[in-house]
């Protein structure tokens, strides 16, 4: 069974140590990030290193938060903005390789077929939590870290709505009007 996260007085301590861990994870990354796009600038990383940043900033804050109070709205107002930012990625890397597929269809093919393959790899092999769903919020994968952090098995998820096994029923309304607001 999984730790309990809120109880009757608020966060418990598995949550509040969760945030914490997760924070450190989340800011360790987009220093990682931060140093690519320094060196490579290159878009995409700036925006997962931003990301990353709210996310682990929002987790700090979350937890030294009382549940339900101006500090908590303002974190999980963070986690949405990240998501957003996330979001920004996602349209940016579609409308890039859009672009470059009608400038250059064959090139990109091959660049695809190898970009594919270090993707995955890279994915599978980040050093933090990753999870992809759909515009339905349905899980479609994540990768061993997040199995790692919460210790769900990929197959134990997939299908599964990822807000509603995340976050908390009141938030899940607020994060879901928010992504279907985005994607209209």
């Amino acid at each position: 069974t999984l730790p309990t996260m809120i109880t009757k007085d608020g966060f418990s301590v598995h949550f509040t140590n969760a945030n914490l861990i997760s924070s450190l994870i989340l800011i360790s990354a987009g220093i990682y990030f931060s140093v690519f796009f320094y060196k490579k600038n290159y878009l995409g990383d700036y925006l997962m290193a931003v990301s990353l940043f709210l996310l682990g900033t929002s987790n700090i804050i979350m937890a030294c938060s009382l549940l339900w109070t101006a500090v908590w709205w303002y974190a999980n107002s963070l986690y949405v903005l990240s998501v957003l930012v996330i979001l920004a990625f996602a349209v940016y890397y579609v409308t890039k390789n859009i672009s470059d597929t009608v400038q250059n269809k064959d090139m990109i093919i091959l660049k695809s077929k190898r970009e594919k393959e270090r993707s995955v790899l890279a994915y599978d092999n980040l050093p933090f939590p990753c999870v992809y769903f759909d515009k339905n919020c349905s899980i479609i994968d994540w990768n061993s870290q997040t199995t790692k952090m919460l210790g769900w098995k990929k197959d134990e998820v997939l299908g599964l709505n990822f807000i509603h096994l995340i976050f908390q029923p009141r938030i899940s309304a607020v994060f879901k009007q928010a992504i279907e607001n985005f994607s209209q």
